[in-house]
């Protein structure tokens, strides 16, 4: 039988064997139909701005790789990438951002979205951190935009306080070994990576 709306939604056999039902097909378009209407017309990535790790490798065998901060010029990108992106989007458009919790990618998402409400200037006055990022935060959440950390969205891991010599030696490796699948010594492979976000 080919026809899955025939036999009033009873399972029907087709001649790989497959068992199939016209009840399940409703319900999947349904799901997808919810879906489209609770998904994000646009999705857009943006990847942290210059962290120190970036300018000096070294600092990752004694600074732990979510402890990396941005650098100066860091802050201008994101503070630049916050411009572009509030250009490209409609005025009153409903944002939400999933950061990691990465210090440097927290610290590219308050670049972006100073975008929006920079708190230097209008926050600048509060000297209490906690205060200043309430109030600012507050502001931010009263112009519909909303955010959350995600560790799924984390990079790849590449072991605790790296040492040089190891991390050129296993770079070496996973070039003859094949880049997805190999692990770092105590870190992820590309392969790990992929199966958290699952």
């Amino acid at each position: 039988m080919n026809d899955a709306d025939s036999n009033d939604g009873q399972p029907q056999q087709y001649a790989d064997g497959a068992l199939h039902h016209s009840r399940t097909i409703k319900r999947k378009d349904s799901q997808l139909h919810f879906n489209a209407g609770c998904l994000p017309s646009k999705l857009i990535l943006i990847r942290h701005g210059q962290s120190e790790g970036n300018v000096d490798e070294g600092l990752y065998s004694t600074k732990p790789d979510n402890a990396m901060r941005l650098t100066k010029l860091g802050w201008d990108m994101s503070k630049m990438a916050g411009r572009a992106l509030r250009g490209q989007l409609p005025e009153g458009e409903s944002v939400h951002f999933i950061v990691s919790p990465y210090c440097r990618t927290v610290e590219t998402f308050h670049g972006v979205i100073s975008a929006w409400s920079d708190p230097d200037v209008e926050f600048g006055h509060i000297s209490n951190r906690s205060k200043r990022l309430k109030e600012w935060y507050t502001k931010l959440t009263n112009m519909g935009l909303t955010w959350h950390e995600d560790p799924r969205i984390r990079e790849q891991d590449f072991g605790n306080f790296q040492d040089p010599q190891m991390i050129k030696k296993a770079k070496e490796e996973r070039h003859k070994f094949g880049s997805f699948y190999y692990r770092f010594p105590h870190g992820e492979s590309s392969s790990d990576v992929v199966s958290i976000l699952e």
